[in-house]
């Protein structure tokens, strides 16, 4: 945006896709993330990934406050900063991919471990949560042209 020039206000799509990505992400901390390999649970639920990922997948996890940061520069009227934001936080998702065939501790002192076998519908959610804030971060800017201001 150009000095001089207003935030435009969010377009109403954006709020749609807003309330879609904060939806989406609300429920994957309630879905299993990772399915493991011969454990009686067979999976890590969402919430507590979330809660203690810094410290397991801290690159991946990343992408939680990148999100957070997308959200209020897009409802700020600055979507092309939130869309960097959210491209960044994507690819930061994706590098979850790389604990695929890994060990993960499953008990809190982490002496016991299980593979991980695939990644589950809370991760694919939560994937789904950056990238549709990332869509409506795309249609502000294409939906949306900013208004000179008159000089005084």
């Amino acid at each position: 945006m150009m000095r001089g020039m207003p935030h435009p206000r969010p377009h109403p799509v954006l709020w749609f896709f807003f309330g879609m990505s904060v939806l989406l992400f609300a429920v994957s901390l309630f879905l299993p993330v990772f399915d493991l390999r011969d454990q009686p649970d067979g999976y890590y639920i969402g919430l507590p990934v979330f809660m203690v990922g810094w410290a397991e997948c801290p690159l991946a996890w990343m992408a939680n406050p990148l999100w957070l940061a997308a959200s209020v520069f897009v409802l700020l009227g600055r979507p092309m900063v939130g869309l960097a934001a959210l491209i960044v936080a994507t690819a930061l998702a994706f590098t979850s991919l790389t604990y695929l065939g890994t060990e993960m501790p499953t008990n809190a002192s982490g002496a016991v471990k299980a593979e991980i076998v695939a990644m589950g519908s809370g991760f694919w959610l939560w994937v789904a949560s950056i990238v549709s804030l990332g869509i409506g971060s795309a249609a502000q800017l294409a939906l949306t042209k900013p208004k000179p201001v008159d000089p005084v």
